[in-house]
């Protein structure tokens, strides 16, 4: 028992193979346990899976045990067996040693197939092509990735198949979030304070000469220059003159130091344009780091106002 003499050359070189091993471990165990919590309408945390998986294999490593990760094809058959609890595994426990210690020869002269055929009908009743299916009508993105993900493991191997998937996954989050949703709203007919986004409502109003945009994101280092030109883009493409743009940030939940100064950047390009930016749904956080990072100060604290309504009102006032 203990740590094996070795170098630390030595144990860079198992990094790697290490890794795969938890990440493979990993996803099957959250596998195995979504679809296992799923049946029984109960919520899992994955948390505590990885924490006891942790826990296990701490103890596995000092006393030269095996690797302990979730199964699909043992949870599968200790389902199609009516397990419910963790009983069930220590009673598979208790049978596999008393197996091993008196039964073994009752298996010396099974074929190896016989396990396998074993897992294959265990591994039918997790079948998810009914999912996959919903899925597909759901969200075509996520299907997709699911299938990329498939067809990966299938072509190049579980571990290239996952690592596939998961890039692909990181692609396209990195993509969704340097784009962000967009809108310009109008106020929607027979209503003072109801604002929405005018592609989705075409019979919501707006104001010749004002812009109200929503931007449905932080503004972060990755997104900001898409907030430019997609401000610049809607002031190009008004009918009319623009004269002030009411930004929306209710969804702006957060702003780092890069998307505050293409904000303040932009504040001062449109003032030179005269074209005057106002604030709405400023949450206290974020106005706080708007003021320590300087875009109160350009933008005035005149101009930052509690709803949508309000900037509406002083623009018009402006106009009068």
């Amino acid at each position: 028992m203990g740590l094996p003499d070795a170098s630390l050359t030595d144990y860079m070189a198992v990094i790697p193979g290490a890794m795969a091993i938890v990440l493979l471990g990993y996803i099957e165990t959250l596998g195995a346990a979504e679809i296992a919590f799923s049946e029984d309408g109960v919520k899992n945390n994955h948390d505590q899976d990885l924490i006891a998986l942790g826990a296990a294999n701490l103890g596995a490593g000092f006393s030269s045990g095996y690797i302990a990760v979730g199964s699909l094809s043992k949870t599968s058959v200790a389902m199609g067996a009516g397990g419910m609890t963790q009983i069930s595994h220590v009673v598979s426990g208790i049978l596999a040693i008393l197996t091993l210690l008196y039964l073994m020869p009752l298996f010396t002269n099974l074929p190896e197939a016989t396990l396998a055929a074993i897992v294959i009908m265990a591994m039918i009743g997790l079948d998810q092509t009914a999912k996959l299916k919903k899925e597909m009508k759901l969200s075509y993105t996520e299907f997709t990735l699911a299938l990329v993900c498939f067809i990966g493991v299938l072509a190049f191997g579980v571990l290239q198949g996952v690592g596939l998937g998961i890039l692909l996954s990181l692609i396209v989050l990195i993509k969704k979030a340097c784009h962000p949703g967009t809108a310009v709203l109008g106020r929607v007919p027979g209503e003072r304070t109801y604002y929405r986004d005018i592609q989705r409502r075409p019979d919501a109003e707006t104001i010749p000469g004002l812009i109200i945009f929503r931007f449905d994101a932080r503004l972060i280092f990755f997104n900001c220059k898409f907030f430019e030109s997609e401000v610049k883009h809607y002031i190009a493409k008004a009918r009319e003159p623009v004269k002030t743009i009411l930004i929306d940030a209710e969804a702006m939940n957060d702003i780092d130091i890069t998307g505050a100064n293409c904000l303040i950047k932009l504040i001062i390009e449109l003032n030179n344009k005269n074209i005057v930016m106002y604030l709405t749904h400023v949450r206290d956080p974020l106005r706080d780091k708007m003021r320590r990072m300087g875009v109160e100060y350009v933008i005035g604290s005149d101009h930052i106002y509690e709803t949508t309504r309000d900037g509406v009102d002083a623009f018009i006032a402006s106009r009068r």
